[in-house]
């Protein structure tokens, strides 16, 4: 595994740790309403780290 892989992967596994932890961060009822659609501090959140995601991927592996 080559450097910009190796840094894929590290960013990678911290978004989606950060992705999980937004369900601490809020209630139930916040990420309930998000899911059905309501844009609400959760839905922009998770936004944000789903095009941080996004951008990862798009990284070059070499």
């Amino acid at each position: 595994m080559n450097d910009a892989m190796l840094k894929k992967v590290c960013l990678l596994t911290e978004n989606k740790s950060k992705i999980e932890g937004l369900k601490s961060v809020y209630t139930r009822d916040e990420i309930a309403a998000a899911q059905a659609g309501t844009t609400n501090a959760y839905s922009v959140a998770l936004a944000v780290l789903l095009t941080e995601r996004e951008q990862i991927y798009a990284m070059p592996d070499a």
